[in-house]
Protein backbone atom coordinates (compact mmCIF):
# COMPACT_ATOMS: atom_id res chain seq x y z
CA UNK A 1 0.00 0.00 0.00
CA UNK A 2 3.25 2.29 0.81
CA UNK A 3 3.47 2.37 -3.20
CA UNK A 4 -0.34 3.56 -3.85
CA UNK A 5 -0.17 6.22 -0.97
CA UNK A 6 2.84 7.65 -2.22
CA UNK A 7 1.64 7.87 -5.91
CA UNK A 8 -1.24 9.50 -4.47
CA UNK A 9 0.91 11.83 -3.01
CA UNK A 10 2.98 12.70 -6.47
CA UNK A 11 -0.43 13.23 -8.54
CA UNK A 12 -1.88 15.31 -6.61
CA UNK A 13 1.53 17.44 -6.84
CA UNK A 14 1.90 17.25 -10.05
CA UNK A 15 -2.02 17.87 -11.11
CA UNK A 16 -1.39 21.25 -8.97
CA UNK A 17 1.81 22.47 -10.64
CA UNK A 18 1.48 25.23 -13.77
CA UNK A 19 3.39 23.20 -16.00
CA UNK A 20 2.25 19.41 -16.26
CA UNK A 21 5.08 17.14 -17.42
CA UNK A 22 4.24 14.29 -20.03
CA UNK A 23 5.18 11.64 -17.51
CA UNK A 24 1.93 12.16 -15.49
CA UNK A 25 0.28 9.54 -18.01
CA UNK A 26 2.94 6.96 -16.85
CA UNK A 27 2.16 7.63 -13.36
CA UNK A 28 -1.65 7.60 -13.58
CA UNK A 29 -1.57 4.30 -15.62
CA UNK A 30 0.67 2.48 -12.87
CA UNK A 31 -1.72 4.48 -9.94
CA UNK A 32 -5.11 3.38 -12.00
CA UNK A 33 -3.81 -0.25 -12.42
CA UNK A 34 -2.36 -0.58 -8.42
CA UNK A 35 -6.11 0.72 -7.20
CA UNK A 36 -8.24 -1.73 -9.68
CA UNK A 37 -6.00 -4.33 -8.10
CA UNK A 38 -6.62 -3.04 -4.46
CA UNK A 39 -9.66 -4.13 -2.65
CA UNK A 40 -9.63 -1.17 0.22
CA UNK A 41 -7.84 2.09 0.29
CA UNK A 42 -6.76 3.39 3.51
CA UNK A 43 -5.58 6.92 2.16
CA UNK A 44 -7.42 9.95 2.53
CA UNK A 45 -7.99 11.14 -1.28
CA UNK A 46 -9.71 14.27 -0.91
CA UNK A 47 -6.73 16.35 -1.79
CA UNK A 48 -6.57 14.30 -4.55
CA UNK A 49 -9.90 14.42 -5.44
CA UNK A 50 -9.73 18.18 -5.24
CA UNK A 51 -6.83 17.96 -7.88
CA UNK A 52 -8.87 16.38 -10.22
CA UNK A 53 -11.67 18.32 -10.04
CA UNK A 54 -9.68 21.51 -10.68
CA UNK A 55 -7.76 20.14 -13.43
CA UNK A 56 -10.46 18.72 -14.98
CA UNK A 57 -12.07 21.89 -14.61
CA UNK A 58 -9.52 24.26 -16.01
CA UNK A 59 -7.00 22.49 -17.93
CA UNK A 60 -6.77 21.65 -21.76
CA UNK A 61 -3.71 20.35 -22.29
CA UNK A 62 -2.91 18.69 -25.61
CA UNK A 63 -0.50 15.87 -24.11
CA UNK A 64 -2.83 14.59 -21.12
CA UNK A 65 -4.51 11.22 -21.31
CA UNK A 66 -8.01 12.86 -19.52
CA UNK A 67 -9.88 9.67 -20.35
CA UNK A 68 -7.48 7.68 -18.20
CA UNK A 69 -7.52 10.34 -15.60
CA UNK A 70 -11.52 9.30 -15.60
CA UNK A 71 -10.35 5.81 -15.03
CA UNK A 72 -8.19 6.40 -12.29
CA UNK A 73 -10.78 8.60 -10.57
CA UNK A 74 -13.50 6.01 -11.42
CA UNK A 75 -11.02 3.60 -8.85
CA UNK A 76 -10.74 5.97 -6.74
CA UNK A 77 -14.40 6.38 -5.78
CA UNK A 78 -14.87 2.63 -6.09
CA UNK A 79 -12.57 2.35 -3.00
CA UNK A 80 -12.92 5.35 -0.41
CA UNK A 81 -15.83 6.39 1.50
CA UNK A 82 -18.59 8.02 -0.51
CA UNK A 83 -18.91 10.91 2.01
CA UNK A 84 -15.52 11.97 0.99
CA UNK A 85 -16.26 11.96 -2.75
CA UNK A 86 -19.51 14.42 -2.15
CA UNK A 87 -16.88 16.41 0.01
CA UNK A 88 -15.39 17.28 -2.79
CA UNK A 89 -18.01 17.22 -5.52
CA UNK A 90 -20.99 18.97 -4.62
CA UNK A 91 -24.48 18.24 -6.45
CA UNK A 92 -24.03 21.79 -7.27
CA UNK A 93 -20.32 20.76 -8.91
CA UNK A 94 -22.02 17.79 -10.49
CA UNK A 95 -25.04 19.92 -12.13
CA UNK A 96 -22.52 22.47 -13.48
CA UNK A 97 -20.43 20.04 -14.93
CA UNK A 98 -23.52 18.04 -17.32
CA UNK A 99 -24.41 21.64 -18.32
CA UNK A 100 -20.86 22.09 -19.20
CA UNK A 101 -21.01 20.42 -22.20
CA UNK A 102 -17.46 18.62 -21.51
CA UNK A 103 -17.57 15.10 -22.22
CA UNK A 104 -14.50 14.63 -19.82
CA UNK A 105 -16.43 16.12 -16.81
CA UNK A 106 -19.71 14.63 -17.97
CA UNK A 107 -17.83 11.63 -18.12
CA UNK A 108 -16.48 12.25 -14.33
CA UNK A 109 -19.73 12.87 -13.26
CA UNK A 110 -21.65 9.75 -14.58
CA UNK A 111 -18.71 8.10 -12.57
CA UNK A 112 -19.22 9.45 -9.35
CA UNK A 113 -23.42 9.24 -9.55
CA UNK A 114 -22.18 5.25 -10.66
CA UNK A 115 -20.42 5.10 -7.46
CA UNK A 116 -23.22 6.77 -5.20
CA UNK A 117 -23.73 5.06 -1.96
CA UNK A 118 -26.32 4.67 -0.71
CA UNK A 119 -27.57 4.49 -4.31
CA UNK A 120 -30.34 6.81 -4.40
CA UNK A 121 -28.85 9.29 -2.30
CA UNK A 122 -29.12 11.90 -5.25
CA UNK A 123 -33.02 10.75 -5.63
CA UNK A 124 -33.76 13.71 -4.35
CA UNK A 125 -31.75 16.42 -6.02
CA UNK A 126 -31.83 17.22 -9.73
CA UNK A 127 -29.55 15.24 -11.10
CA UNK A 128 -31.37 12.39 -12.26
CA UNK A 129 -33.66 15.65 -14.28
CA UNK A 130 -30.24 16.66 -15.36
CA UNK A 131 -29.04 13.25 -17.03
CA UNK A 132 -32.25 12.80 -18.75
CA UNK A 133 -32.36 16.33 -20.55
CA UNK A 134 -28.70 15.64 -22.07
CA UNK A 135 -29.67 11.46 -22.58
CA UNK A 136 -32.72 13.23 -24.97
CA UNK A 137 -30.62 15.96 -26.45
CA UNK A 138 -30.23 14.39 -30.27
CA UNK A 139 -26.55 16.59 -30.34
CA UNK A 140 -24.75 14.58 -27.75
CA UNK A 141 -22.38 12.30 -28.94
CA UNK A 142 -22.16 8.54 -28.44
CA UNK A 143 -19.64 8.58 -25.85
CA UNK A 144 -21.54 10.75 -23.55
CA UNK A 145 -24.84 8.39 -24.36
CA UNK A 146 -23.14 5.66 -23.71
CA UNK A 147 -22.13 6.67 -20.25
CA UNK A 148 -25.32 8.17 -19.38
CA UNK A 149 -26.78 4.31 -20.41
CA UNK A 150 -23.90 3.02 -18.03
CA UNK A 151 -25.22 5.34 -15.35
CA UNK A 152 -29.21 4.67 -15.96
CA UNK A 153 -28.65 1.02 -15.87
CA UNK A 154 -27.13 1.51 -12.13
CA UNK A 155 -29.36 3.92 -11.05
CA UNK A 156 -32.34 1.90 -12.16
CA UNK A 157 -31.77 -0.46 -9.49
CA UNK A 158 -33.34 1.78 -6.69
CA UNK A 159 -36.66 2.16 -6.17
CA UNK A 160 -36.49 5.59 -5.15
CA UNK A 161 -34.06 6.43 -8.78
CA UNK A 162 -37.29 4.55 -10.76
CA UNK A 163 -39.71 6.95 -9.12
CA UNK A 164 -37.69 10.38 -9.87
CA UNK A 165 -37.22 8.84 -13.98
CA UNK A 166 -40.92 7.79 -14.29
CA UNK A 167 -42.75 9.79 -11.79
CA UNK A 168 -41.20 13.32 -11.40
CA UNK A 169 -39.93 13.14 -14.96
CA UNK A 170 -43.23 11.95 -16.37
CA UNK A 171 -43.48 15.03 -18.92
CA UNK A 172 -40.04 14.51 -20.18
CA UNK A 173 -40.51 10.60 -20.58
CA UNK A 174 -43.72 11.41 -22.48
CA UNK A 175 -42.32 13.59 -24.49
CA UNK A 176 -39.61 11.47 -25.80
CA UNK A 177 -41.98 8.76 -26.63
CA UNK A 178 -44.30 11.14 -28.70
CA UNK A 179 -41.41 12.76 -30.57
CA UNK A 180 -41.01 12.69 -33.97
CA UNK A 181 -37.41 12.61 -34.01
CA UNK A 182 -36.36 8.76 -34.35
CA UNK A 183 -32.72 9.38 -32.02
CA UNK A 184 -34.88 10.45 -28.81
CA UNK A 185 -37.64 8.31 -29.43
CA UNK A 186 -34.73 5.25 -29.77
CA UNK A 187 -33.57 6.45 -26.70
CA UNK A 188 -36.56 6.32 -24.50
CA UNK A 189 -36.53 2.07 -25.49
CA UNK A 190 -33.32 2.04 -24.66
CA UNK A 191 -33.85 3.83 -21.14
CA UNK A 192 -37.37 1.80 -20.59
CA UNK A 193 -35.36 -1.71 -20.99
CA UNK A 194 -32.94 -0.88 -18.39
CA UNK A 195 -36.22 0.16 -15.86
CA UNK A 196 -38.20 -2.78 -17.20
CA UNK A 197 -35.86 -5.28 -15.96
CA UNK A 198 -36.07 -3.75 -11.84
CA UNK A 199 -39.54 -2.25 -12.32
CA UNK A 200 -42.73 -4.12 -10.15
CA UNK A 201 -46.32 -4.30 -11.09
CA UNK A 202 -46.86 -1.38 -9.82
CA UNK A 203 -44.14 0.85 -11.36
CA UNK A 204 -45.06 -0.64 -15.14
CA UNK A 205 -47.51 1.94 -16.33
CA UNK A 206 -49.19 0.71 -19.89
CA UNK A 207 -48.96 4.44 -21.38
CA UNK A 208 -45.31 4.44 -20.37
CA UNK A 209 -43.98 0.97 -21.38
CA UNK A 210 -45.94 -0.26 -24.42
CA UNK A 211 -45.59 0.64 -27.85
CA UNK A 212 -49.02 1.24 -29.42
CA UNK A 213 -49.79 -0.44 -32.60
CA UNK A 214 -49.86 2.75 -34.41
CA UNK A 215 -46.08 3.46 -34.12
CA UNK A 216 -45.41 -0.53 -34.76
CA UNK A 217 -47.01 -0.28 -38.07
CA UNK A 218 -45.57 4.04 -39.41
CA UNK A 219 -42.11 2.51 -38.34
CA UNK A 220 -42.51 -0.98 -40.43
CA UNK A 221 -43.66 1.42 -43.14
CA UNK A 222 -41.38 4.31 -43.31
CA UNK A 223 -38.31 3.71 -40.53
CA UNK A 224 -36.66 0.58 -40.35
CA UNK A 225 -34.43 1.53 -37.82
CA UNK A 226 -37.11 2.50 -35.34
CA UNK A 227 -38.65 -0.78 -36.15
CA UNK A 228 -35.30 -2.88 -35.55
CA UNK A 229 -35.28 -1.04 -32.23
CA UNK A 230 -38.43 -1.80 -30.83
CA UNK A 231 -38.33 -5.28 -32.07
CA UNK A 232 -35.06 -5.20 -30.04
CA UNK A 233 -37.31 -3.80 -26.91
CA UNK A 234 -40.13 -6.21 -27.44
CA UNK A 235 -37.52 -8.72 -27.44
CA UNK A 236 -36.07 -7.80 -24.36
CA UNK A 237 -39.86 -7.62 -22.26
CA UNK A 238 -40.01 -10.99 -23.58
CA UNK A 239 -36.60 -11.98 -21.97
CA UNK A 240 -37.58 -10.90 -18.90
CA UNK A 241 -41.09 -12.77 -18.96
CA UNK A 242 -39.38 -15.96 -20.09
CA UNK A 243 -36.74 -15.90 -17.89
CA UNK A 244 -38.93 -16.03 -14.78
CA UNK A 245 -38.33 -13.66 -12.85
CA UNK A 246 -42.17 -13.37 -12.03
CA UNK A 247 -42.56 -10.47 -14.81
CA UNK A 248 -45.29 -12.59 -16.63
CA UNK A 249 -47.77 -9.65 -16.21
CA UNK A 250 -45.58 -7.75 -19.06
CA UNK A 251 -47.22 -10.23 -21.72
CA UNK A 252 -50.55 -8.71 -21.41
CA UNK A 253 -49.24 -5.27 -22.43
CA UNK A 254 -47.46 -6.00 -25.22
CA UNK A 255 -49.31 -9.21 -26.63
CA UNK A 256 -51.87 -6.66 -28.61
CA UNK A 257 -48.92 -5.55 -31.04
CA UNK A 258 -47.53 -9.51 -31.80
CA UNK A 259 -49.37 -9.92 -34.87
CA UNK A 260 -48.15 -6.73 -36.49
CA UNK A 261 -44.64 -8.78 -36.07
CA UNK A 262 -46.38 -11.52 -38.28
CA UNK A 263 -47.74 -9.54 -40.71
CA UNK A 264 -44.09 -7.55 -41.12
CA UNK A 265 -42.95 -10.83 -42.36
CA UNK A 266 -45.80 -12.10 -44.43
CA UNK A 267 -45.43 -8.65 -46.46
CA UNK A 268 -41.43 -8.73 -46.55
CA UNK A 269 -41.30 -9.22 -50.14
CA UNK A 270 -43.76 -5.57 -50.17
CA UNK A 271 -41.62 -4.17 -47.25
CA UNK A 272 -37.92 -3.77 -48.80
CA UNK A 273 -36.26 -3.01 -45.72
CA UNK A 274 -37.96 -4.65 -43.06
CA UNK A 275 -37.00 -8.00 -45.49
CA UNK A 276 -33.12 -7.11 -45.93
CA UNK A 277 -32.18 -5.37 -42.48
CA UNK A 278 -35.07 -6.61 -39.90
CA UNK A 279 -36.07 -10.31 -40.59
CA UNK A 280 -33.70 -11.77 -38.38
CA UNK A 281 -34.98 -9.52 -35.65
CA UNK A 282 -38.73 -10.68 -36.31
CA UNK A 283 -37.38 -14.06 -36.27
CA UNK A 284 -35.90 -13.69 -32.72
CA UNK A 285 -39.36 -11.94 -31.26
CA UNK A 286 -41.08 -15.34 -32.90
CA UNK A 287 -38.19 -17.46 -30.68
CA UNK A 288 -39.08 -15.73 -27.59
CA UNK A 289 -43.31 -15.62 -28.49
CA UNK A 290 -42.99 -19.47 -28.80
CA UNK A 291 -41.17 -19.96 -25.35
CA UNK A 292 -44.35 -18.43 -23.45
CA UNK A 293 -45.95 -20.55 -21.49
CA UNK A 294 -49.08 -19.75 -23.56
CA UNK A 295 -48.37 -21.54 -26.87
CA UNK A 296 -52.10 -20.26 -28.65
CA UNK A 297 -49.36 -16.69 -29.59
CA UNK A 298 -47.33 -18.66 -31.80
CA UNK A 299 -49.54 -21.16 -33.37
CA UNK A 300 -51.98 -17.96 -34.31
CA UNK A 301 -49.02 -16.09 -35.71
CA UNK A 302 -48.28 -19.54 -37.58
CA UNK A 303 -51.55 -20.13 -38.84
CA UNK A 304 -51.97 -16.37 -39.99
CA UNK A 305 -48.74 -15.42 -41.33
CA UNK A 306 -45.99 -17.92 -41.68
CA UNK A 307 -48.00 -21.63 -41.72
CA UNK A 308 -45.05 -24.26 -41.58
CA UNK A 309 -44.51 -27.03 -44.07
CA UNK A 310 -41.53 -28.77 -45.50
CA UNK A 311 -42.30 -26.90 -49.14
CA UNK A 312 -41.86 -23.49 -47.36
CA UNK A 313 -38.65 -21.56 -48.54
CA UNK A 314 -38.80 -20.38 -44.49
CA UNK A 315 -39.30 -23.61 -42.60
CA UNK A 316 -35.61 -23.94 -42.09
CA UNK A 317 -35.22 -20.19 -40.59
CA UNK A 318 -38.66 -20.97 -38.14
CA UNK A 319 -36.99 -24.36 -37.20
CA UNK A 320 -33.96 -23.39 -36.41
CA UNK A 321 -35.30 -20.54 -33.92
CA UNK A 322 -38.73 -21.94 -32.45
CA UNK A 323 -39.15 -23.64 -29.12
CA UNK A 324 -38.62 -26.97 -30.38
CA UNK A 325 -41.25 -28.26 -27.92
CA UNK A 326 -43.63 -26.62 -29.79
CA UNK A 327 -42.82 -27.91 -33.20
CA UNK A 328 -42.66 -31.23 -31.66
CA UNK A 329 -46.29 -31.21 -30.46
CA UNK A 330 -47.24 -29.11 -33.57
CA UNK A 331 -45.05 -30.41 -36.08
CA UNK A 332 -44.34 -33.85 -35.67
CA UNK A 333 -44.51 -34.98 -39.10
CA UNK A 334 -42.50 -32.52 -40.73
CA UNK A 335 -39.71 -33.53 -38.49
CA UNK A 336 -40.45 -36.82 -39.64
CA UNK A 337 -39.19 -35.56 -43.34
CA UNK A 338 -36.11 -33.62 -42.10
CA UNK A 339 -32.60 -34.40 -43.43
CA UNK A 340 -29.56 -33.42 -41.89
CA UNK A 341 -27.47 -31.33 -44.19
CA UNK A 342 -24.08 -28.99 -43.35
CA UNK A 343 -26.80 -25.69 -44.54
CA UNK A 344 -29.42 -26.75 -41.69
CA UNK A 345 -27.05 -27.96 -39.07
CA UNK A 346 -28.05 -24.83 -36.81
CA UNK A 347 -31.51 -26.14 -37.16
CA UNK A 348 -31.19 -29.43 -35.98
CA UNK A 349 -29.03 -27.95 -32.78
CA UNK A 350 -32.17 -26.35 -32.16
CA UNK A 351 -34.53 -29.60 -32.25
CA UNK A 352 -32.08 -31.46 -30.24
CA UNK A 353 -32.73 -29.51 -27.26
CA UNK A 354 -35.96 -31.24 -26.91
CA UNK A 355 -35.68 -34.72 -26.30
CA UNK A 356 -39.21 -35.70 -27.72
CA UNK A 357 -38.10 -34.00 -30.51
CA UNK A 358 -34.78 -35.71 -30.41
CA UNK A 359 -35.94 -39.15 -30.73
CA UNK A 360 -37.67 -38.53 -34.02
CA UNK A 361 -34.68 -36.79 -35.35
CA UNK A 362 -31.71 -38.80 -34.21
CA UNK A 363 -31.74 -40.96 -37.05
CA UNK A 364 -30.86 -38.63 -38.76
CA UNK A 365 -27.33 -38.50 -36.90
CA UNK A 366 -25.28 -41.07 -38.22
CA UNK A 367 -21.52 -41.70 -39.30
CA UNK A 368 -22.89 -40.80 -42.94
CA UNK A 369 -24.12 -37.50 -42.17
CA UNK A 370 -21.54 -36.49 -39.79
CA UNK A 371 -18.59 -37.39 -41.87
CA UNK A 372 -20.34 -36.09 -45.15
CA UNK A 373 -19.86 -32.53 -43.02
CA UNK A 374 -17.16 -29.41 -43.30
CA UNK A 375 -15.16 -30.20 -39.91
CA UNK A 376 -16.33 -26.70 -38.52
CA UNK A 377 -20.60 -27.65 -38.90
CA UNK A 378 -20.16 -30.99 -37.56
CA UNK A 379 -17.96 -29.77 -34.48
CA UNK A 380 -20.75 -27.19 -34.37
CA UNK A 381 -23.52 -30.02 -34.45
CA UNK A 382 -21.63 -32.38 -31.82
CA UNK A 383 -21.68 -28.99 -29.23
CA UNK A 384 -25.20 -29.22 -29.30
CA UNK A 385 -25.33 -33.42 -29.12
CA UNK A 386 -23.21 -33.12 -26.37
CA UNK A 387 -24.91 -30.71 -24.22
CA UNK A 388 -27.84 -32.90 -23.59
CA UNK A 389 -27.34 -36.48 -21.59
CA UNK A 390 -29.84 -38.23 -24.60
CA UNK A 391 -27.25 -36.69 -27.09
CA UNK A 392 -24.17 -37.75 -25.36
CA UNK A 393 -25.53 -41.45 -24.93
CA UNK A 394 -26.70 -41.32 -28.65
CA UNK A 395 -23.01 -40.25 -29.74
CA UNK A 396 -21.03 -42.48 -27.50
CA UNK A 397 -23.32 -45.32 -28.03
CA UNK A 398 -24.94 -45.55 -31.30
CA UNK A 399 -21.75 -43.30 -33.93
CA UNK A 400 -18.61 -44.79 -32.16
CA UNK A 401 -16.46 -43.90 -35.67
CA UNK A 402 -17.62 -40.15 -35.00
CA UNK A 403 -16.06 -40.60 -31.12
CA UNK A 404 -13.14 -42.17 -32.51
CA UNK A 405 -12.80 -39.40 -35.19
CA UNK A 406 -12.98 -36.45 -32.68
CA UNK A 407 -10.31 -37.83 -30.31
CA UNK A 408 -7.82 -38.89 -33.36
CA UNK A 409 -8.54 -35.62 -35.37
CA UNK A 410 -6.37 -33.44 -32.64
CA UNK A 411 -3.19 -32.81 -34.96
CA UNK A 412 -5.44 -31.75 -38.03
CA UNK A 413 -7.42 -28.73 -36.52
CA UNK A 414 -5.48 -25.50 -37.29
CA UNK A 415 -8.54 -23.21 -37.20
CA UNK A 416 -9.32 -21.64 -33.35
CA UNK A 417 -12.74 -21.92 -33.94
CA UNK A 418 -12.76 -25.38 -34.80
CA UNK A 419 -10.47 -25.85 -31.93
CA UNK A 420 -13.03 -23.70 -29.34
CA UNK A 421 -16.06 -26.33 -30.39
CA UNK A 422 -13.68 -28.88 -30.46
CA UNK A 423 -12.48 -28.47 -26.90
CA UNK A 424 -16.22 -27.45 -25.93
CA UNK A 425 -17.22 -31.25 -27.13
CA UNK A 426 -14.62 -33.19 -24.66
CA UNK A 427 -15.78 -30.80 -21.84
CA UNK A 428 -19.26 -31.68 -22.56
CA UNK A 429 -18.34 -34.87 -22.86
CA UNK A 430 -16.42 -34.96 -19.35
CA UNK A 431 -19.05 -33.83 -17.54
CA UNK A 432 -21.31 -36.61 -18.02
CA UNK A 433 -21.07 -39.45 -15.77
CA UNK A 434 -18.26 -41.70 -16.27
CA UNK A 435 -20.46 -44.47 -16.43
CA UNK A 436 -21.74 -43.35 -19.42
CA UNK A 437 -18.64 -43.10 -21.01
CA UNK A 438 -17.70 -46.14 -20.59
CA UNK A 439 -14.66 -47.16 -23.00
CA UNK A 440 -14.49 -43.78 -24.29
CA UNK A 441 -13.36 -42.22 -20.75
CA UNK A 442 -9.64 -42.19 -20.35
CA UNK A 443 -8.79 -41.72 -24.69
CA UNK A 444 -10.89 -38.78 -23.92
CA UNK A 445 -9.10 -37.51 -20.89
CA UNK A 446 -5.87 -38.52 -22.72
CA UNK A 447 -6.99 -36.20 -25.66
CA UNK A 448 -8.22 -33.30 -23.42
CA UNK A 449 -4.99 -33.09 -21.41
CA UNK A 450 -3.34 -32.65 -25.14
CA UNK A 451 -5.96 -29.72 -25.75
CA UNK A 452 -5.10 -28.01 -22.29
CA UNK A 453 -1.22 -28.58 -22.22
CA UNK A 454 -0.14 -29.33 -25.65
CA UNK A 455 1.12 -32.67 -27.17
CA UNK A 456 4.40 -33.63 -25.92
CA UNK A 457 4.32 -36.26 -29.01
CA UNK A 458 2.31 -37.06 -32.48
CA UNK A 459 0.51 -40.20 -31.89
CA UNK A 460 1.98 -42.32 -33.84
CA UNK A 461 -1.13 -45.16 -33.90
CA UNK A 462 -4.72 -44.02 -33.96
CA UNK A 463 -6.73 -45.16 -31.00
CA UNK A 464 -8.91 -47.92 -32.17
CA UNK A 465 -11.84 -47.47 -29.29
CA UNK A 466 -14.46 -48.08 -32.02
CA UNK A 467 -13.58 -51.17 -33.35
CA UNK A 468 -13.36 -52.58 -29.58
CA UNK A 469 -16.76 -51.04 -29.06
CA UNK A 470 -18.41 -52.68 -31.98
Amino acid sequence: MGSIESDIDKLTLKLGNEEISPDINQLMEKLTLNLTSSSNLDKDVKPLLHSIKNFLLHSDIEFFDYDLLIELLDAIVALCPFEDVLAVFSVDDLVAALESGSRSLITTVCKVISAAYPRDIFAGTPLIDELLKLYFDDSAVVSIISELEKTFDTLSTNQLNRRRILENNLPTIMNAKNSNNSTTFCRLLDLLKMLAANVSFEEFRKDTFSVDEKTIREAMENDVLVFIHICQYVCELLNLVIKGHGKEWIVRYIDKTFDIFGEAYARRDELYDVSHFANSYLLRIFSKISYLDEKSYIKNLELRHFPLSVDKPYCVDFLTVLNPSYIVKSHKELLQELNLRPRNVHMFVNLIKDEECFNIIKDEINSKSLEAMPYLEQMFLLVGLTSELYGIHHLTHNIPAIMNNLIDSGNNVTEQVCFDLRQKVFENLLDADPQELSIWLIPLQSEYSNILNGRSKRLSEKHKVADEYI
